[in-house]
C-alpha cells in the first residue's frame, strides 16, 4: 500500500499582515519554496484591501471576504478546523495576532489519536502564547523579496 501525500495548508489572516497587494504572489511563492507546495485561504476585508482580483488569478488559493465585518479570526478559524487533517499534515498559518492559540492547541490534541499536525506561525509580531503552540515560528517579511537574502527564509524552532 502506497505512503499517503502529506499535504501543506495555508491560511492567511490577510487584514492582520502588511503585505502589499503587489507582493501577495510573490510571498506565496516563497512560503511555497520554503514549506512545500499547498493550497491557501486567504481571509481579508476587500473594501479596505481590494486583493480579490489579484488572488483570483493565482492556482490553489480561496479567498473570503469579511463584508467590512471583523470577522477573519472566526472565518479562518473555522477553516482549519473543519480541515480533514492526517498525520504528518502541516498547517502554515499567516497572521499578526495572537488570535489562533486555541486552534494550535486543538491540533495538537490530535496527536492523542495518533494524528501529528505540523505547525509553522509566519508572522510580523507573535505573542509568547502562541509561539509556545507553535512548531515553527518565521517573519513575514523574510519572505518578501524586496528585503536582502540573508534573511530570507530565516526560521526559529519554538521553544517546547
Amino acid at each position: 500500500m502506497g505512503q499517503q501525500q502529506v499535504k501543506v495548508n495555508y491560511f492567511w489572516d490577510y487584514d492582520n499582515t502588511a503585505v502589499g497587494v503587489d507582493r501577495i504572489a510573490n510571498v506565496m511563492e516563497n512560503l511555497q519554496k520554503k514549506f512545500g507546495k499547498g493550497s491557501f485561504d486567504i481571509v481579508g476585508n476587500e473594501r479596505v484591501h481590494k486583493i480579490r482580483r489579484c488572488v483570483s488569478r493565482l492556482r490553489n488559493v480561496d479567498y473570503k471576504d469579511t463584508c467590512g465585518r471583523n470577522k477573519n479570526d472566526e472565518m479562518l478559524k473555522k477553516l482549519i478546523t473543519d480541515t480533514d487533517w492526517s498525520d504528518g499534515d502541516k498547517i502554515v498559518l499567516i497572521t499578526g495576532d495572537g488570535d489562533f492559540q486555541d486552534v494550535l492547541v486543538d491540533l495538537k490534541e490530535k496527536k492523542k489519536d495518533g494524528i501529528r499536525v505540523r505547525s509553522v506561525i509566519v508572522h510580523q509580531t507573535i505573542s509568547k502564547k502562541l509561539r509556545r503552540h507553535a512548531d515553527k515560528t518565521c517573519p513575514l517579511d523574510s519572505f518578501e523579496e524586496r528585503r536582502s537574502s540573508s534573511r530570507l527564509f530565516c526560521c526559529c524552532m519554538a521553544r517546547q
